[in-house]
């Protein structure tokens, strides 16, 4: 990115007919509304788990007709999108200002499985 010579951008990735590689994106500018399609020797998929799923789903060709990578069956199945958003904090008044122990329940995590995945 400090090259200027990287573009993010991408709505469905395009297939080459004759190789089954990709070839490039297409995109939609959100300003204009008009359809692009960018021709790349390399295309990188790096979104989230879940647009990187929906981008290669929506990526079909007569190569790929279930999505481009997705030959299995599997992409976007057997997944765990970690969001990060609230929090929750806890204090237990005795502990604080008292020096940290090994069973003085330091830092942890959890985690909420949203129903129907």
């Amino acid at each position: 990115m400090d090259t200027g010579n990287l573009t993010i951008r991408g709505d469905e990735i395009l297939v080459d007919k004759n190789t089954g590689r990709a070839r490039g994106v297409a995109f939609l500018d959100s300003t204009t509304r008009k359809s692009y399609e960018a021709k790349a020797k390399v295309v990188i998929v790096g979104a989230s788990t879940l647009e990187s799923a929906r981008l290669m789903l929506l990526s079909r060709s007569p190569q790929h007709p279930n999505g481009i990578g997705n030959s299995s069956g599997h992409v976007g199945h057997n997944f765990c999108e970690h969001v990060m958003g609230p929090g929750v904090t806890g204090l237990i008044k005795e502990l604080v200002g008292k020096p940290h122990t090994l069973d003085d329940a330091g830092p942890a995590g959890f985690y909420i499985r949203a129903s129907g995945i």
